[in-house]
């Protein structure tokens, strides 16, 4: 194979659509539309910090044979502090930072020469400290080709919701959560203080929220290891925007008559339903007893409930998404240093970090038996 880079997603934009023409769509992550890939340029770019990176350059490689497109890896540099006052060049996957899908190389019948091949390609021509490419899939041909170096990284649970509400209720939910669904909605249910639930579907109707759902996620930060991605206002609108450029966005609410007490946002993309964004009233679920977050998430299946295929919980394996389902996805890890000074000197510590990451997901597979 031969292979280029392209650097500006919006510059080669003609270029890149003609490449992607050329990939077949059932080989292209939902990360890694070329829609996608134009769209977290131009809102992220600018994001420097230590969650993005710093002086982001977008390294798309694109691999050819005989003038046809044999893959495309989407990578790009970035510049992350490590162990408090060291800069490290990372080579990672383009939108690694604040994804919620798989990512991986886009080709098809590629094997381990031409994964070998590409990245020989980009030891040579890339100048990087660590190469860390996260959200891989398990059976991905980069996992399969790099064994030695790749390790759990991280998983999501998934809810089946092909079905009736009341059969995944019963065949899927967990008999505890049942039993708990029933005893909060008794409590909540007040003639005197009525809960309303609804789902917005629409970017209008959920930007009329807008307010209400950075208030009562900023509320998390009153509580001990609590975050909000709204804490940084930049970069708070800034994804506010962007879930709301997907087609398909919803915001799953309770409320009462004094405002907002929980929300799920996302949006449904091949019949899948991605929960991404979520907070609570975390005042009112105490003094009544009850989670809403629970609720929420019960809301959220009863809506899609024979409209999806299924719901994704988002990133994370928190203990009560297990009670919804016990089907997850794991995605991996690939770490390697380069011949970089820097790379030799942090190489032992950056492994043991990816040992006790790949060691923390084991823990929870085995305590849920998955």
């Amino acid at each position: 194979m031969q292979f280029k880079v392209l650097q500006d997603p919006e510059k080669n934009k003609e270029e890149l659509k003609s490449i992607w023409d050329q990939l077949p769509d059932h080989k292209i992550p939902s990360g890694f539309s070329l829609e996608r890939i134009i769209q977290w340029w131009q809102i992220y770019r600018d994001m420097d910090n230590n969650r993005f990176g710093f002086g982001k350059t977008p390294c798309i490689i694109v691999g050819t044979e005989n003038g046809r497109v044999r893959c495309v890896l989407p990578l790009m540099i970035t510049k992350r502090k490590k162990f408090r006052y060291f800069f490290l060049d990372y080579l990672e996957f383009y939108s690694q930072s604040l994804n919620a899908h798989t990512l991986d190389i886009i080709g098809d019948n590629l094997t381990k020469t031409d994964i070998l091949q590409l990245f020989s390609y980009i030891s040579r021509e890339l100048k990087f400290d660590i190469i860390q490419l996260s959200y891989l899939p398990e059976k991905s041909i980069i996992a399969k080709t790099f064994n030695d170096h790749v390790r759990y990284h991280a998983g999501k649970v998934i809810v089946p919701a092909g079905d009736t509400y009341e059969n995944i209720r019963i065949r899927v939910y967990s008999k505890n959560l049942r039993h708990n669904l029933n005893k909060y909605i008794r409590r909540i249910n007040s003639p005197d203080k009525p809960v309303f639930f609804e789902v917005l579907d629409s970017k209008e109707q959920i930007e009329k929220y807008k307010k209400d759902i950075i208030d009562i996620s900023l509320s998390k930060l009153r509580y001990e290891k609590m975050h909000s991605i709204y804490e940084d206002k930049k970069l708070g609108e800034k994804y506010f925007r962007s879930m709301m450029s997907h087609p398909g966005p919803y915001c799953a609410i309770i409320r009462d008559d004094q405002g907002l007490l929980s929300y799920i946002m996302g949006y449904v993309e091949n019949s899948v339903a991605y929960a991404l964004d979520s907070s609570y009233n975390k005042q009112f679920g105490q003094a009544q007893k009850i989670s809403m977050g629970i609720l929420a998430c019960d809301q959220l299946v009863k809506h899609f409930a024979g409209k999806v295929k299924h719901i994704d919980l988002g990133p994370g394996l928190i203990d009560y998404k297990f009670r919804f389902s016990k089907h997850i996805i794991i995605t991996c890890t690939l770490l390697r240093v380069s011949n970089t000074l820097k790379g030799f000197l942090f190489k032992n510590r950056l492994n043991k970090q990816h040992v006790r990451q790949h060691e923390s997901v084991m823990e929870i597979i085995n305590k849920y038996g998955s």
